[in-house]
């Protein structure tokens, strides 16, 4: 249950309190729902078996904790192949080379040979273009080694993917996910995380409580936005206790329910340690 309350008035029972400019009072109720700031679904980013979980449902988690384990070893077996081709260009490139080093100096020594009409033109003609090959495949070489550093690079972050970690600090979800499921990143979300400071009540106003809500605190002469920022709303949870901290406006969402004049609303909580679950029930 929220209250708002405004022109200093107090309290009733408990709810949501929020002030506002001198010369407007209502008191008005809804029930809201409280989740997290940031709410992140954890997704398998490569396909395989899950061959642990690392976490306790409903823990706490810092960033950068291990969640889940997907098998490495296919992945590790790709970043060795992926190696082993790297050493083979590279190698490539050596014989490349060399077989240029040995054409350039044909030319170096046919070039006066063949002005002196010691060897026949063909053979200097013959000689360049053995050049010019050799020049090719030292090229091609070159760009067969990029093109295995890259496969090394995306083994390397398949691999690593196989970890999956908490890219916040926040609560986790109960897992979706078994040990010896088969996961994918176009499947459901293994688990949630939402951060817990601060936390987003959401309510559900409609749209004749907000126009006049609106109505009574433009006497101030304020502008919406500024009279929204400025209301201090107080939270109640279901079992009757008064949230400790100051609630301020978020958001409206621009999406309005035209079969029910209704729209979704946000208000900012911190914590600050405050023993608070996201996705409960306040009234």
């Amino acid at each position: 249950m929220w209250e708002e309350t405004r022109g200093g008035s107090k309290p009733s029972g408990g709810g949501i309190r929020r002030s506002c400019p001198k010369g407007c009072s209502s008191n008005q109720e809804w029930v809201a729902t409280l989740d997290g700031f940031v709410n992140a679904q954890i997704r398998a980013q490569v396909k395989g078996l899950l061959v642990r979980q690392d976490y306790t449902n409903g823990a706490f988690v810092s960033k950068e904790t291990p969640l889940f384990e997907i098998d490495p070893r296919p992945f590790q077996a790709v970043l060795d192949q992926s190696n082993a081709n790297l050493a083979q260009a590279q190698a490539n490139l050596e014989r490349a080379q060399a077989a240029l080093g040995k054409t350039e100096a044909d030319v170096a020594r046919y070039t006066p040979l063949a002005k002196e009409s010691a060897i026949s033109q063909q053979e200097l003609d013959d000689s360049i273009q053995a050049n010019l090959g050799a020049k090719a495949q030292v090229e091609q070489a070159k760009a067969a080694i990029e093109s295995a550093r890259a496969a090394v690079e995306s083994a390397k972050l398949d691999l690593s993917f196989t970890k999956i970690v908490s890219p916040i600090d926040g609560v986790t979800g109960i897992a979706t996910a078994q040990i010896g499921d088969f996961v994918n990143p176009q499947g459901e979300p293994l688990t949630t995380i939402s951060t817990i400071n601060p936390v987003l009540a959401n309510v559900t106003v409609s749209e004749q409580e907000y126009l006049n809500a609106m109505k009574q605190a433009a006497v101030s002469g304020l502008s919406q936005e500024a009279i929204l920022r400025t209301l201090a709303w107080k939270l109640r949870l279901a079992d009757g206790m008064i949230f400790p901290q100051t609630g301020r406006f978020y958001a409206l969402d621009r999406q309005v329910d035209v079969r029910r004049a209704q729209f979704s609303s946000k208000f900012n909580f911190p914590t600050l340690g405050t023993c608070c679950v996201p996705v409960v029930l306040a009234q």
